[in-house]
């Protein structure tokens, strides 16, 4: 019995012709889904991808270590996919998350004085916050918004009316989602219901007991994170990192004093703090980069450029580890 086929009773010409696109679509076919399969398998690689998170640390005036911190990121190509960070640590990460070019970063920190941070030249008389506030605003300028940042980004700060952890970030921890602004209200935060600006943020993330009044959101009173973590790195776990980078300026093998002072003792017992509190966020962290700080003050600012360059060569060593873990 003859076979039948859709080709029969065409001519022999018209037959081949039919035949061969007939191939020609089956091919196509299978090619887009080897496509697609190709297609698929490299975005399951993307999604599976290692999520990399780096944590500025708090630790004052030291704090001028991360900017070389970030120039030795910027220098290798080495951009990580979350950031959070405490006190000093706050103000390094948000400029992390702006991409903020290295020579604007430095310039704008150059220049900023103890007037600009500070209202208060009496020791115990605390400085009003909004003065750092202001500055923090003056220098981010329009990019003063959390919509601003180019990645996950988190501040940690201190509600001493409950002792809570008040975090301030730019996402609810998704990496596949748009970033939700944290906004204010009258329950939890601000009593005017404004979006939650990053200077003020950073401003209460800062905010070191004595030092500085505390910052009123409305009816918490917040402070320094450093009362809780001087190194977050738990806020970068909850964003969904998987491997953690830490930069750890806190000086912690540098506490001592032989003084009876009030300064002294005081001075002491904020670092003895920082030191207590950066304990599981460096243990939380997969590779760890402490600058030399030995022999710099807390409050010490005249130093920036030895700093800068200690904090550059702690990361420039770490580099290859870094790299490992994306």
């Amino acid at each position: 019995m003859k076979r039948s086929s859709r080709f029969n009773g065409l001519n022999l010409a018209d037959n081949i012709i039919l035949r061969k696109s007939a191939r020609i679509i089956q091919e196509n076919k299978l090619f887009v889904k080897a496509q697609a399969f190709l297609y698929n398998m490299e975005m399951g690689l993307f999604q599976n991808k290692k999520k990399v998170g780096i944590v500025f640390g708090g630790g004052g005036a030291r704090g001028f270590a991360h900017l070389g911190a970030i120039k030795a990121f910027y220098d290798n190509g080495i951009k990580f996919d979350a950031v959070a960070g405490t006190s000093v640590g706050s103000i390094a990460a948000m400029y992390y998350s702006l991409q903020m070019p290295y020579a604007e970063l430095y310039n704008t920190v150059k220049k900023w004085g103890a007037r600009d941070l500070f209202s208060s030249k009496v020791f115990f008389v605390p400085s009003d916050p909004k003065v750092l506030e202001g500055t923090l605003h003056e220098a981010l300028g329009e990019r003063d918004t959390f919509a601003a940042c180019k990645m996950p980004t988190a501040f940690l700060s201190v509600d001493i009316t409950t002792g809570h952890d008040e975090v301030f970030k730019t996402t609810d921890g998704q990496f596949d989602k748009k970033p939700a602004i944290k906004t204010a209200n009258k329950e939890g935060a601000a009593a005017n219901g404004e979006e939650v600006l990053p200077s003020f943020a950073m401003s209460a993330s800062c905010a070191v007991p004595i030092v500085f009044s505390p910052v009123q959101l409305g009816h918490k009173k917040l402070m320094d994170g450093g009362l809780s973590s001087t190194i977050p790195a738990y806020l970068l776990k909850e964003m969904g990192c998987d491997e953690i980078v830490c930069v750890d300026v806190s000086g912690a093998d540098d506490i001592k004093t032989k003084g009876n002072g009030v300064f002294e003792v005081l001075s002491a017992s904020i670092q003895i703090l920082i030191k207590s509190t950066a304990k599981s966020g460096k243990y939380e962290s997969d590779v760890i980069i402490r600058p030399d700080v030995q022999g710099h003050g807390l409050t010490q600012v005249s130093n920036m450029d030895e700093l800068i360059e200690a904090g550059y060569k702690a990361t420039m060593e770490k580099i290859a580890e870094i790299r490992k873990l994306f």
